[in-house]
C-alpha cells in the first residue's frame, strides 16, 4: 500500500485590531484558517508601540476573526502590569491601596478593572478609606461614558491614570496611580459596582489657582509731560572722555641748524 500523503500546517498571519493601529503581531500555524479562531496572543506593550516606557505592561489577544486566505484579526481582552514591576513601584513609608470591581462600558461591555494606588505619605485607615472611594467615584462615571475601544485607547496612552492621579490630589498627596488589570468579565453572575460602593463621598473642589502680582507699574504719562514743561530734564549718562595717545613732537630737519649758524 502506498503511504498515505502527510498535510503540511500553513502560517497565518495575525493582525492587531484597529485601537492599535491593525499591526501585524506575528504568525500562528494551523491546518485549516477556522483552527485560529479562539487562540490568544500575549505580547509586550514595548514591541507594539516601540517605546521602552512601556515594558512594564503587557496585552492579551484573542484570534476572532478571518480575514484573507492567510490572515486572521483579533481583538484585545486583557491590558495588565507585570507582576515584578507592580512589586517595584511599592517603596517605604507609603501605602498601598487596591481595589477590584466590574463595570459596564457605554458600548455594552463587561469588564474588570483593578487598579493600585501609592500614597506620598502613610495615611490613616479613614483616609485610606476616602481614596479608595474617590477612586471607585471617578471610575464609575468614566467607564459608564466612554466606550471599551476608547477605554483601552486611554490606557495604551496613559492618559487614564494621569486624569485619576490629577483628581486623587485633591484629597490627598498621591505619588502614584496605575492600573495593574484591565479586561473583559466573562463570569456573568458577577455583581458590579454601584454608587453604594463610593456612597458618602462628595467630589472634592478644585484648588483655586494662586493670583498673579501685578507689574510695577511705569511713571504715568501725565508727570512726565509736567516734568519736561518744568525745564526738568532726565540725567543723561555722560560719556567718558576718550584718552588720546601723545603724538610724536616733529624734529626739524639737521640742514636748517646749519643754515643759521652760517649767518
Amino acid at each position: 500500500m502506498a503511504a498515505g500523503r502527510v498535510k503540511k500546517k500553513k502560517w497565518f498571519t495575525l493582525y492587531a485590531p484597529s485601537v492599535l493601529g491593525g499591526i501585524e503581531i506575528g504568525e500562528s500555524p494551523a491546518f485549516e484558517q477556522k483552527e485560529l479562531l479562539g487562540r490568544f496572543v500575549t505580547l509586550n506593550l514595548m514591541a507594539l508601540t516601540r517605546n521602552v516606557r512601556n515594558q512594564d505592561f503587557s496585552i492579551k489577544f484573542e484570534i476572532s476573526e478571518l480575514k484573507d486566505k492567510d490572515s486572521a484579526g483579533s481583538k484585545i481582552i486583557e491590558f495588565y502590569m507585570n507582576p515584578s514591576s507592580v512589586k517595584r513601584i511599592i517603596r517605604k513609608k507609603r501605602d498601598r491601596i487596591d481595589d477590584s470591581f466590574a463595570l459596564t462600558t457605554s458600548d455594552g461591555t463587561k469588564i474588570r478593572i483593578k487598579p493600585v494606588i501609592i500614597t506620598a505619605t502613610n495615611l490613616s485607615a479613614a483616609n485610606q478609606t476616602r481614596i479608595m472611594k474617590a477612586a471607585r467615584h471617578f471610575l464609575f462615571n468614566k467607564i459608564k461614558k466612554t466606550s471599551y475601544n476608547d477605554l483601552l485607547n486611554s490606557l495604551v496612552n496613559h492618559t487614564l491614570k494621569k486624569e485619576m492621579a490629577s483628581f486623587l490630589n485633591l484629597v490627598a498627596p498621591i505619588e502614584r496611580v496605575e492600573i495593574r488589570y484591565f479586561g473583559i468579565e466573562n463570569n456573568v453572575r458577577v455583581k458590579e459596582l454601584t454608587e453604594a460602593g463610593f456612597s458618602g463621598f462628595e467630589p472634592p473642589k478644585e484648588k483655586p489657582q494662586p493670583k498673579k502680582k501685578p507689574a510695577a507699574k511705569s511713571e504715568p504719562r501725565e508727570e512726565q509731560a509736567e516734568s519736561e514743561e518744568q525745564g526738568e530734564k532726565p540725567e543723561e549718562k555722560k560719556e567718558k572722555p576718550k584718552k588720546r595717545s601723545p603724538e610724536p613732537e616733529e624734529k626739524e630737519p639737521e640742514e636748517a641748524e646749519e643754515t643759521d649758524k652760517e649767518e
